[in-house]
């Protein structure tokens, strides 16, 4: 019988969701996480700390001190990678096992640019992450191109980590019923969520949707994460005048509405389109997201989506600028009442998200690392990191 932990909030993301499924399905594993853990909003996190939160670290802090030391494997959930119990957690020579979902430092510094990458509070952050993979018995990325990314961003030797590639894990949907496709409706329906974060290139969408008002007719759906973050936004719709063609709903916690929404209205899904170097690199969830729901989706060239898709017989990829998006958005609504003309794309989409992505997957390849993980920390970073 394997004890393992699960440090970390326990949230209702994809991957910590089939993660934690994982492991309390397994009979000949022993789990245990902790309650008090809860997931912070980036909202929260920036501001002061109330008594609440400060009653919930401390009756946090005191489990874990117990389950690590009962443990035999440490996993640290995705984006949870914080410093102190990670560091606890190598002091006592345990097992941890780390899903680097993203970097905290990348995202601060240059996606957000909250601070100077000189910066105490720079380096503090880039600490956190270092820390993570340094202290790790095995560290997971979503593929190849973010492993050599954050590796490279962080200052870190690839050849003194273990490395292992475990792709995103995005649930089965609904199929969508693209009525756009099938001739049922003359409006093509364009759909984004997202929690607003600068890679995403809403405003590349926005611009794209300015520029092809009067020439088709189309809508934008927005799915936010919260009104203040998405309120720029809300003034960019305003000033580009695009308020009759863009709908914002501010409601991405709300699952199932989400999926009834995207079933019922949703003819094209776009996925990110921003400028950053991360941006460049990463896969992102809500462009499987599309594929999973078998709608046609549009999004930006990156290494990580490289990997996976081609754009030719599959998805549609196009430049992170507004009129290479325009362009390709009007190329793919020429298919109007054509589904036939775009099925073999979409189920070729379909096929490599259900060969890579799915819950099944996720869980075998967790499976695979966790049982071939040795007591050596001497281990090389895989060239290849293929499955």
């Amino acid at each position: 019988m394997l004890n393992i932990f699960c440090l970390g909030a326990v949230s209702e993301d994809y991957r910590t969701r089939n993660t934690l499924r994982f492991f309390l399905e397994k009979e000949d594993y022993r789990v245990f996480y902790n309650d008090f853990d809860k997931p912070v909003s980036y909202e929260e996190s920036s501001r002061p700390v109330s008594i609440k939160r400060k009653l919930l670290k401390i009756f946090s802090v005191i489990p874990n001190f117990f389950y690590m030391l009962w443990a035999d494997i440490i996993y640290v959930f995705a984006m949870q990678h914080g410093s102190f119990p990670i560091q606890i957690a190598f002091l006592f020579k345990k097992k941890l096992v780390v899903d680097f979902f993203l970097s905290f430092y990348d995202t601060e510094i240059n996606d957000y640019k909250h601070f100077t990458p000189g910066s105490k509070k720079a380096k503090r952050i880039k600490k956190i992450d270092r820390n993570a993979i340094i202290n790790s018995r095995m560290i997971f990325f979503l593929n190849q191109s973010e492993a050599e990314y954050y590796t490279r961003v962080l200052d870190v030797d690839s050849n003194a980590i273990t490395c292992r590639i475990l792709p995103l894990c995005i649930d089965e949907k609904p199929q969508a019923k693209i009525g756009y496709f099938m001739g049922n409706r003359d409006c093509l329906n364009l759909c984004w969520c997202g929690s607003y974060v600068p890679l995403q290139g809403l405003d590349v969408i926005l611009t794209a949707v300015s520029m092809l008002k009067g020439k088709i007719k189309l809508h934008l759906y927005v799915w936010g994460a919260s009104d203040k973050r998405g309120e720029s936004y809300k003034k960019m719709v305003e000033g580009l005048q695009i308020q009759d063609i863009v709908t914002i709903h501010n409601e991405w916690g709300n699952r199932k509405k989400w999926e009834e929404f995207i079933v019922d209205n949703c003819d094209i899904s776009l996925g990110i389109f921003g400028q950053s170097m991360k941006a460049k690199t990463v896969l992102a969830n809500k462009v499987l997201d599309g594929i999973a729901f078998r709608t046609p989706v549009i999004t930006a060239h990156s290494a990580g989506l490289h990997e996976y898709f081609n754009g030719i017989d599959d998805i549609f990829i196009t430049e992170n600028t507004p009129i290479a998006l325009a362009e390709m958005i009007e190329y793919v609504g020429s298919f109007y009442g054509g589904y036939s003309g775009i099925k073999e794309r979409i189920d070729n989409a379909f096929k490599i998200y259900r060969d890579n992505f799915t819950p099944h997957i996720f869980q075998k390849k967790l499976l695979s690392y966790l049982t071939t993980l040795s007591g050596s920390r001497r281990e090389i970073y895989e060239k290849d990191l293929s499955p």
